[in-house]
């Protein structure tokens, strides 16, 4: 555990500071699990974006958990929320967006739980990239055969919709 002051200004030279300070001082970590319990309101935010940014500069650190405590003192009880699931979802909106770019749809299949329906657009992503079209149409079709009969569940369902137009 290590606790470090960051600056209470939210102007953008200080977030900046923030995203420095923590990259800085998890540069030779494995994991990071970060506390923004009784910080400024603004600070789950600026996590989010911090694990973003440090998706990027260290693709290697597993940001395993993004807390943030939360009392209400109407009814007096408190809860932790656990934000990591938005990375999770933004790892979904990478994949679309790197598959509508280049045609390659392998960071898309490795999301896919479905083993079966990874596989097919892996092979998709492969026919076409060997300018098989008239085959890769085929496995697409199964594919999107399949989704229909087992849609995807969590952040895969918000995307099917956007799987199926960049397919």
């Amino acid at each position: 555990v290590e606790l470090v002051i960051i600056p209470s200004e939210t102007a953008l030279p200080a977030q900046l500071e923030v995203l420095q300070t923590i990259a800085a001082n998890t540069a030779d970590a494995n994991e990071l699990v970060l506390d923004v319990t009784h910080g400024f309101r603004y600070l789950p935010m600026l996590a989010y974006a911090a694990a973003l940014y440090l998706q990027t500069v260290q693709p290697n650190l597993n940001i395993s958990h993004i807390y943030f405590g939360e009392f209400n003192p109407d009814t007096q009880e408190s809860r932790i929320h656990d934000l990591a699931g938005l990375l999770e979802i933004n790892s979904w909106n990478k994949a679309i967006l790197y598959s509508e770019a280049t045609g390659n749809y392998a960071e898309l299949a490795s999301l896919i739980a479905n083993q079966t329906m990874a596989e097919q657009l892996t092979k998709a992503s492969y026919l076409e990239s060997i300018h098989q079209g008239a085959q890769a149409r085929g496995v697409i079709r199964n594919l999107r055969s399949q989704l229909e009969q087992e849609p995807l569940t969590g952040p895969g369902a918000l995307y099917q919709p956007a799987l199926l137009a960049s397919t």
